[in-house]
């Protein structure tokens, strides 16, 4: 008995020293504004702030067109989009060569289209960070998100490598 409470001792300090660093449920994303505002968006924040949406998709060679990246290449992308044009992107990506380049585009699902917001390009295999659009082009994305895909470009395959529909999370 005495072991499992030795146990729950060193959980519970674990888990104070977690939310004492601002890792818990209560991570809002960054500090209030001084006008007592919504906090900026910051990427991997827990909570979104208001008046943001949330975007994701599941990336896959399969779907690139019109070329298809590499079998067995995948991936996710989160992004918190806010009206005023900000874009914070949490991507990753699996079992792809070096990415060139990451994007947001129009287009409808097997249809390649123009790119309306460049993302952060992923370094070994991640980005997370945010990046400034225009706010008219972000909300289009937000108002119809299955318009619009995400991709990650390679030397290998420059117009594509995975791509996946985004949808509100």
């Amino acid at each position: 008995m005495e072991h499992l409470s030795s146990r729950c001792r060193t959980v519970a300090a674990a888990l104070a020293l977690f939310l004492a660093a601002g890792c818990g449920s209560e991570d809002t994303g960054g500090a209030v504004g001084s006008n007592g505002g919504a906090p900026p968006l910051r990427p991997g924040a827990t909570t979104v702030p208001a008046g943001a949406t949330v975007l994701t998709a599941g990336l896959s060679g399969g779907d690139e067109v019109p070329t298809p990246g590499p079998s067995g290449g995948t991936g996710t992308a989160r992004l918190v989009l806010s009206p005023e044009g900000k874009v914070c992107t949490d991507l990753v990506t699996t079992k792809v060569d070096p990415a060139t380049a990451a994007h947001v585009h129009t287009g409808a699902k097997g249809v390649a289209g123009p790119v309306v917001i460049t993302l952060p390009t992923p370094k070994d295999g991640r980005a997370s960070e945010c990046v400034t659009a225009d706010p008219g082009v972000v909300a289009k994305v937000i108002d119809d998100p299955a318009a619009a895909y995400v991709n990650v470009h390679t030397a290998a395959h420059p117009g594509g490598a995975v791509r996946g529909q985004l949808s509100k999370a």
